[in-house]
């Protein structure tokens, strides 16, 4: 089975992303999962076990880098992509992809061209006044397939896997 996870968005979207990739990564334990974010985020992920490849967009130079990576990513059969993104950019990118499932949120204009959607739940409101975070309303994506299943996120955290050069880099700062 073959997953990717579009999160392009900022390196804080990314971190609070990885808590979504570890519970594919659950739900999906012989998946391989790729990743596609931004250049400078990547870093994030460049060290996560549950990565088996991540494409990096370079949004300083925009179109030509979308297409670079649209070119990488359509030689894929993908099983289902899990697009983080709100924005049209990546929800057009996913219309164009090769996936038996394309789930998303419907914020995103090109929603429509989704297998599944769910709400984003904006502002920070629902439709039952609970206050939603950004990993519990990404954990929703996940649910939209797995109607069965209900995840905890008070133990679900985001979570990066430094290299080892890094850990010794930051024990040196302190």
């Amino acid at each position: 089975m073959k997953i990717l996870i579009i999160q392009t968005a900022f390196i804080g979207d990314v971190i609070l992303a990885t808590s979504f990739l570890e519970l594919v990564a659950k739900k999906f334990p012989e998946a391989q999962i790729s990743f596609l974010t931004r250049k400078g985020a990547d870093i994030i992920l460049d060290n996560n076990p549950h990565v088996h490849e991540l494409y990096s967009w370079d949004k300083s130079n925009k179109y030509r880098s979308l297409f670079s990576i649209y070119n990488k990513l359509r030689r894929n059969h993908w099983n289902i992509i899990f697009n983080l993104q709100r924005f049209s950019t990546m929800g057009i990118l996913c219309a164009l992809l090769n996936a038996k499932e394309k789930i998303g949120f419907w914020q995103n204009p090109f929603s429509f061209l989704y297998t599944r959607g769910v709400s984003h739940h904006l502002p920070h409101y629902s439709y039952d006044n609970k206050v939603h975070h950004e990993v519990q309303r990404n954990q929703g994506l996940l649910q939209s397939i797995s109607y069965d299943e209900t995840y905890d996120t008070k133990d679900l955290k985001p979570r990066i896997y430094f290299k080892e050069e890094t850990v010794k880099k930051m024990e040196n700062l302190i």
